[in-house]
């Protein structure tokens, strides 16, 4: 009988990181969804953070995939595990979300082995391969985009509610766009110009 308050927060995205030292500097969604149904169509592996991943579920939702073959896949336990595997086998790519990479960004030791891999969107007017960023997400040029939800199932006013109303005010919306995410609405800046 609770009728639930959802709100958008923020918009992340899923980044497919490869090897320096492989040749492939980018990837399409079809390339990666015959690799989930088992067929050969690149030369790469793929690497996803644990077998319950929500990125994993994302391509089975896309591909329409009632299971997923682990001929080319294979999961290990957690998002640092993905970048150390693709940091030392150039056939594999790994992934994991936008944010996860922003926070790993500065404590992952072996960064300058791996390098984020440009993703085909077909739904432009001119077809062509994006990275993740600010401002592709703000644009809807990158393909692999997600929404960041906060889901209230709280009957009355109370914490969730003020938790939800600060996500989504003015500082919350501040704090996505300060951690590299794409706020769900951009936080404006009024500059007061005074003659002298």
């Amino acid at each position: 009988s609770i009728t639930p308050r959802i709100y958008e927060v923020g918009y992340d995205a899923i980044v497919l990181i490869g090897n320096v030292d492989s040749q492939d500097t980018s990837v399409t969604i079809d390339q990666v969804v015959n690799l989930l149904k088992g067929e050969k169509s690149t030369n790469f592996t793929l690497v996803f953070d644990n077998l319950n991943s929500s990125i994993l579920r994302y391509f089975r939702d896309m591909g329409h995939l009632a299971k997923v073959a682990n001929t080319y896949v294979e999961a290990v336990n957690n998002s640092e595990e993905v970048l150390e595997v693709v940091s030392s086998n150039n056939n594999k790519v790994g992934l994991i979300s936008y944010n996860q990479y922003l926070s790993l960004k500065t404590s992952f030791p072996n960064m300058d082995k791996i390098r984020i891999l440009s993703v085909l969107n077909n739904s432009l007017a001119t077809p062509k391969y994006v990275k993740p960023s600010q401002a592709t997400l703000s644009t809807d040029e990158y393909p692999l985009k997600r929404t960041i939800y906060v889901l209230n199932y709280q009957p009355n006013l109370g914490l969730g509610i003020g938790f939800s109303s600060f996500l989504t005010g003015d500082r919350g919306q501040r704090i996505l766009l300060k951690s590299g995410l794409l706020p769900a609405t951009m936080p404006g800046r009024e500059i007061i110009i005074r003659d002298r």
